[in-house]
């Protein structure tokens, strides 16, 4: 009876830390690349227990690890699940590493050695094919690869992808490895990285943090060893209480700092406010837990870790070798420093950042209703007495639809919405520049597919006194005016005359318009009374890293009118800004090539040439 008992025991079911804890032992080959000769010991690294878990969990498809460098991924997460799937679970495995060099090296050194670092694993390896990175068994396969390559990745269907070195990778490569998982019902997929700052992409592009995000973003959480208060390790500032620390004194007669000092009263101080130094650090991680924090928004079945230098055992993740590494890193620069917060922080970097927030535009109501011009107000009238007012009507062009916006604009450069829409018929555009007294029509034209219709509409007239516009981010100045043949280059060249074009650098005009909305600015640029939810989150649409705007989310089409509306104002010599100049040191106007044609007269009032009687190229209803 016990015999039979015993033939009829469940096998145990062991998570792939717990099998790797039993079989794998690194003495068994000493080239294997690891200071390590002993039997595998997951307490080393606990954090890892949990990831690894969720690779043999059925609610999980995916699990993303952001991570800094040096951290124990590849051992603990990626090789112990390929040497527990050949031993416990044989299914086809695909590898994908960095590029072609460090794959194959990868493939040799740490993933053929390490499948003899067990009994079970090396046998099957002895009775293998192997070709090259692919490595054939009786009952499973093991194929490593890299995202320039056209031909594992894309012919094979596997059970298990673990993707390396994600933050290397274009960013549709992570979308080509879900595919080849679809032939398999419980099939995983592992993508891990550190941030890496060889990529000088920002970091809101980066694959691995674009994959993090979208997960469950689980974060550890440790116990406070004094309140009992959950917290996690973050390097915090100078204003936290919680956060790194160090002797603030430990500095040279020169004001420089004294490292050595730095890194021997470097310890941790928690949002309770106990100090944790480095020697007590290893029991309080290996006592947390991990915490889902993005729950509601995580895509189904996605499972996000993050780690950072704090949970290390190593060297590196030291509170001495912290606080030193960053102190070095700030005093290198920017890009120093940005390489830190890659590789010990696996955070994203902003060397600065500005966004327009929700309340900013909130406050900049003013005393007056929609589809009214702010100087009617009584309020306002006496402030706008002796100064010129103009209306400007800007429209962003999209693939069936045009938004259009017009703001009444005062000499000196304050202004205010009057009206937006969003329409399909141009007439009811004109319609509305007509009821305004509208002065000039600017329109974005960056719009491939419907370049030609602008400018359709432009010569027709039935967009009087319409300026196509075009962003460059190369100019060097705000913005130049060129008279030419919308036409040139097609068969159409020569049949209507020549328009007026607006040639402008988005980001200058931008970082204006962002002081301005913020409130940062002397103009007042104003909105009406109970401004529309849409529009409010359209001009958050944008926020300014290291300089440069970056979208936050693709509906942004009254940000780009509210540009066009600052640029209109600055051309036609409205708009006045005494600490930011954004007009060229002389006003220029680029004028096509004739030879001996008569100087033309400029207008100071716009800083664009006045149209002369004789010109026949200018279509007649214009005048600048």
């Amino acid at each position: 009876m016990s015999l039979l008992a015993e033939y009829f025991k469940p096998t145990e079911r062991l998570f792939p830390w717990q099998w790797a804890e039993r079989n794998v032992d690194y003495s068994r080959c000493p080239s294997y690349e690891t200071p390590i000769h002993s039997a595998y010991n997951a307490d080393f690294m606990p954090f890892w227990k949990e990831p690894i878990e969720s690779m043999v969990n059925t609610d999980v498809r995916e699990v993303v690890i952001l991570k800094p460098s040096r951290a124990g991924f590849s051992e603990n997460v990626l090789l112990n699940l390929i040497r527990y799937h050949v031993a416990c679970d044989p299914i086809p495995i695909l590898y994908l590493g960095a590029q072609q060099e460090s794959t194959e090296r990868f493939h040799k050194e740490r993933i053929t050695l390490g499948l003899k670092l067990s009994e079970s694993t090396e046998r099957k390896l002895s009775q293998s094919n192997q070709a090259g990175t692919i490595i054939t068994m009786p009952d499973c396969s093991i194929v490593s690869t890299y995202p320039g390559s056209r031909s594992a990745a894309k012919q094979f269907g596997y059970g298990l992808v673990l993707g390396d070195e994600v933050s290397t990778w274009p960013a549709y490569a992570a979308d080509m490895l879900r595919k080849r998982t679809d032939t398999y019902r419980f099939a995983h997929i592992v993508l891990g990285s550190s941030p890496d700052p060889q990529q000088k992409r920002p970091s809101s592009e980066d694959p691995i943090f674009q994959e993090f995000e979208s997960g469950d973003k689980r974060y550890r959480m440790m116990a406070d060893p004094k309140t009992g208060s959950l917290f996690k390790f973050e390097m915090g500032s100078r204003e936290t209480v919680y956060g790194l620390k160090w002797d603030q004194t430990a500095r040279r007669d020169d004001g420089s700092w004294d490292l050595k000092r730095v890194k021997e009263s470097a310890h941790y101080i928690t949002p309770d406010g106990t100090r944790i130094d480095t020697e007590e650090k290893r029991g309080i991680v290996a006592s947390g837990q991990w915490v889902p924090t993005n729950t509601d928004k995580a895509t189904v079945g996605k499972r996000s870790y993050f780690v950072n230098s704090f949970y290390l055992p190593f060297r590196n993740g030291d509170f001495g070798e912290i606080a030193v590494a960053f102190l070095e890193a700030n005093r290198k620069g920017p890009e120093a420093l940005r390489v830190f917060i890659y590789e010990y922080l696996a955070e994203q970097f902003y060397g600065s950042k500005q966004e327009i927030t929700t309340d900013f535009v909130i406050d900049r109501q003013a005393k007056y209703q929609r589809k009214t011009r702010p100087s009617e107000h009584a309020d306002y009238k006496q402030f706008y007495i002796g100064k010129k007012l103009m209306v400007f009507c800007t429209v962003d062009v999209q693939k069936a639809t045009q938004w259009y916006g017009l703001r009444e604009h005062v000499e000196g450069g304050d202004s205010g919405l009057i009206e937006y829409a969003e329409v399909a018929e141009w007439e009811k555009i004109k319609e509305r520049s007509i009821k305004y007294g509208c002065a000039k029509t600017l329109i974005d034209n960056s719009y491939e597919e419907r370049r030609h219709e602008v400018f359709d509409q432009c010569i027709s007239g039935v967009m009087r006194g319409a300026v196509p516009c075009f962003g460059r981010d190369s100019l060097v100045m705000p913005y130049e005016a060129k008279k030419k043949d919308p036409f040139e280059g097609t068969p159409r060249h020569g049949r209507h005359g020549k328009l007026w074009m607006i040639t402008f650098n988005p980001d200058q005009i931008k970082h204006v318009l962002l002081r301005l909305v913020t409130g940062q600015h002397q103009r007042l640029w104003r909105v009406y009374e109970n401004i529309d939810a849409d529009y409010v989150r359209q001009m958050t649409a944008e926020e300014c890293i290291d300089g440069s705007f970056r979208k936050k989310h693709n509906r942004n089409h009254l940000w780009d009118i509210e540009v066009l509306q600052l640029l209109a104002s600055k051309v036609f010599g409205l708009f006045t800004d005494n600490i930011i100049d954004m007009t060229p040191p002389k006003p220029q106007v680029v004028q096509d090539e004739k030879p001996k044609r008569e100087k033309q007269e400029l207008d100071p009032r716009v800083m664009l040439p006045k149209q002369r009687e004789d010109d026949a190229d200018w279509h007649e209803d214009e005048d600048w």
